[in-house]
Formats: structure tokens, C-alpha cells, sequence
């Protein structure tokens, strides 16, 4: 993301670094090009490349090509990204170490490189649209065997009926693009629903079926702008969901008098035994407070477990874009939490849930000097709440270990 912060697109932007640490052989040596162009901070903080190579190192890389000079007679005039680097050397070498036996994990983003075949690089379609979701929402993703599969756009048009048929035997969400492409190839009866164009839209909000369904929601109504797609982030495009028999509402676009006008979200479990989630959206034309926002938070929450059948391995609850990575381990005894605040307020405390075999787990924190430190955490019974300063772009990094092999 040459000479731009944008904190709230670091989950898209890294995804690809993602796929190719899981997706090339291993015996592949992987360096991150950190670059600072134009290198100087009137472009790009410190504080964002220090994010860009934590994300890096998490996700498995093993260093990074990192530009700190200006091609200039004065090549250091801007020396802050080497005193950054200087001064996190040993959380970047004790991050490595962390995470070198471990697999990220979380619902899986499904990406094929090869989508360009279809929709060519400059047609404005965004890429694994799903990555900026999730990674918002405080919810931890992956790029190869996830339980839940994620999918959007045009990725489903470069499956074989085979490929799609085998894949609808799991857990898989899709957005709009996907299930109407899905719904024209005959596949309407295994995804819950028929989906076509939803044109102008007829409705200003989007409201839950049940919200006494959700932990830390209160009302039920939700932001929906398509209508003014020139007003900052909102706008995008839906499509129409025509949910089949025996498929669950679970979200419905509202017009101005509250009255339902067609559904927004919807779940079905097909007669092969698979999970189909589905959102009305276009993701790919879509990052507006219809999608990001904090009902819709703990509805995604809620709908990928649903899909898996298991807890999410951590969430991240109450607070707005809080990327989280999540490692095991391979033996299970460990796992290692990166989270990375994408938003310009700083917060003094973090809740989160995990899956519950981590309930009980002695936690970690990274510091400064690549020392793992005792973390100030609490337990409600539910959540952890961890006391520790996040600010915009400065990854907390945590180590969590199993209460069976603690020492």
C-alpha cells in the first residue's frame, strides 16, 4: 500500500503474504518487501510498517526486504523507520521464534491466484473481499484448511460442479456475487436460496430475527445506506435472496416503517449435510457500515460457528477494528495472538473470548526487549479481559499456553 496508512485495509492488504506463506512449498525461503515509498513519514508512519512486518513475521514469513533509505544525498533525512526497526529487532526475532512451529488458523478466506482469468486486474473487483471483513470484525482468518469456508465474487466460477458440490458439504459463507453465480449454475437447492440482481434498493436498514440470540447486542436495527452511495463509505450493490424451503431468516433489509422487505442474511443445512451461509452483499463493492458495524459483528461471529460447528478460536468482543491473528501450535501446547488496533482511538483494555481449551491457559506478553512477560488478564467466567495499551498500528502480541502443559 505504497505512501498511504490506511490502518483499516492492513487485513486486505497482507492477505496475499498470507496465501503464499500456506500456499508455497516449504522449502521456500519468504521475505516481505516492506516498503516505505516514498519514504518519509508525510506518506507512511513507522507505526504502519512496524504493523505491516508484525503481521509478516505472524503469518510466517521469514524476514522482510525492508527499504529504509531515500534515494537522496541525504539518504537517512527521515530516520524513523530505522530507529522502529532498531528499537522492535527483538520482538520482530522473538515473534519468528514463536510462531515457527505453529499454523495460522481461523475461518478460511478461499483465494485463487488465478481470478484474473475471469475478472482482469483493473476491473475494480476486489480480490478476497472477505479478508477486510473479518479482519475488522475482530475475527481470525486464514488462507488454507479452515473449517469455514469464505467466499466472494468470482472465485466459484473457477470451480468444476464437482469442485462446488464437494465444497457445499461443509461450512461455507458466501457473499451476494458468489451464491447468485452459484444459484445460475443450479445450485439454488444446496445454498438455501435463488439469488438474483437486487437493482434499486427499497430499504434503509437491516434488522435481526432474534437479537436475544446474540451475547452484547442491544435493539436490532442496523445501518443499510446503498441508497447514498456518494456519502463517504456507504453505497454498494445486494442482491435478492429467495430462500428455498426449510432455510432460517436470519436477518431481514428493512424499509423506512421497519417493514420487512427481503431478507439480508440467511443459513441452511442441505440434505448432503453441509452449512450454507449467505449475505445479500456485494463484498467486493462494499466496505460500508451495512457490513462493518457491531451488531453485524457478533452476527458473523455467530454464523461462522454455526457453520463450523466449534467456537472460534479467539473473537475479539466490544472493539471496533481489532485485527486478530491467531497460531497453534502443532502440538496444541501453545498458540500465539497478534492483535493490531486499526482504528485512531487507543484503548487501555481488550476482551476477548477463546475456544476453550485456551479458557484456563497461562497468557504471555511480548515486550520491547523479546521478553515473554506475565499478562494482566481477567476472567469473567466467559471472557478474558486483557489490561494492556493498544494503540493505532502497535500489535500486542501474546502467548497463550495450554493449563496442561504449563510449568
Amino acid at each position: 500500500d505504497y505512501g498511504r496508512d490506511h490502518a483499516e485495509k492492513l487485513p486486505e492488504h497482507m492477505f496475499h503474504a498470507l496465501y503464499s506463506a500456506q500456499h508455497l512449498p516449504e522449502d521456500f525461503e519468504l521475505y516481505h518487501e516492506t516498503d516505505t515509498f516514498p519514504h518519509t513519514r508525510f506518506f507512511i508512519s513507522s507505526a504502519k510498517i512496524k504493523s505491516l512486518m508484525t503481521t509478516a513475521f505472524a503469518y510466517g514469513l521469514h524476514d522482510s526486504r525492508f527499504y529504509v533509505f531515500q534515494a537522496t544525498d541525504n539518504s537517512l533525512e527521515e530516520n524513523a523507520y530505522a530507529r522502529m526497526y532498531r528499537e522492535e529487532v527483538n520482538r520482530f526475532n522473538a515473534l519468528k521464534h514463536a510462531v515457527k512451529d505453529c499454523r495460522v488458523e481461523g475461518c478460511e478466506i478461499v483465494y485463487d491466484p488465478f481470478e484474473h482469468t475471469i475478472d482482469p486486474v483493473g476491473s475494480g473487483t476486489k480480490r478476497y473481499a472477505w479478508a477486510n471483513v473479518t479482519g475488522r470484525l475482530g475475527i481470525p482468518h486464514t488462507a488454507s484448511n479452515g473449517k469455514v469456508k469464505m467466499l466472494s465474487g468470482n472465485t466459484v466460477q473457477l470451480m468444476t460442479n464437482e469442485q462446488v458440490t464437494e465444497l457445499l458439504k461443509g461450512g461455507v459463507f458466501l457473499d451476494g456475487k458468489a451464491a447468485h453465480f452459484l444459484s445460475e449454475r443450479g445450485f439454488a437447492d444446496l445454498i438455501g436460496a435463488e439469488v438474483s440482481p437486487g437493482g434499486v434498493p427499497q430499504f434503509m436498514f437491516e434488522g435481526l430475527r432474534n437479537p436475544s440470540d446474540y451475547r452484547d447486542v442491544d435493539g436490532y436495527l442496523m445501518y443499510n445506506f446503498l441508497l447514498f452511495g456518494s456519502v463517504g463509505t456507504e453505497g454498494g450493490s445486494f442482491y435478492k435472496l429467495k430462500p428455498i424451503e426449510g432455510t432460517e431468516i436470519v436477518t431481514d433489509f428493512l424499509d423506512h416503517h421497519e417493514t420487512r422487505v427481503c431478507p439480508g442474511t440467511t443459513r441452511y443445512e442441505n440434505r448432503l449435510g453441509g452449512r450454507v451461509a449467505i449475505t445479500a452483499f456485494d463484498l467486493s463493492s462494499n466496505s460500508s457500515s451495512a457490513i462493518i458495524n457491531y451488531k453485524k459483528k457478533e452476527v458473523m461471529k455467530s454464523m461462522i460457528e454455526w457453520l463450523g460447528k466449534e467456537p472460534l478460536p479467539v473473537f475479539v468482543r466490544d472493539l471496533p477494528n481489532m485485527f486478530c491473528i491467531f497460531n497453534k501450535a502443532k502440538s496444541g501446547k501453545h498458540a500465539v495472538v497478534v492483535l493490531t488496533n486499526l482504528c485512531n482511538d487507543s484503548f487501555d483494555s481488550v476482551r476477548f473470548d477463546v475456544d476453550p481449551h485456551w479458557q484456563k491457559a497461562r497468557i504471555d506478553i511480548l515486550d520491547k526487549d523479546g521478553m515473554w512477560r506475565s499478562a494482566d488478564v481477567k476472567s469473567d467466567g466467559e471472557s478474558l479481559t486483557l489490561k494492556t495499551q493498544l494503540n493505532l498500528l502497535s500489535p500486542v502480541i501474546l502467548r497463550l499456553t495450554s493449563s496442561s502443559s504449563a510449568t
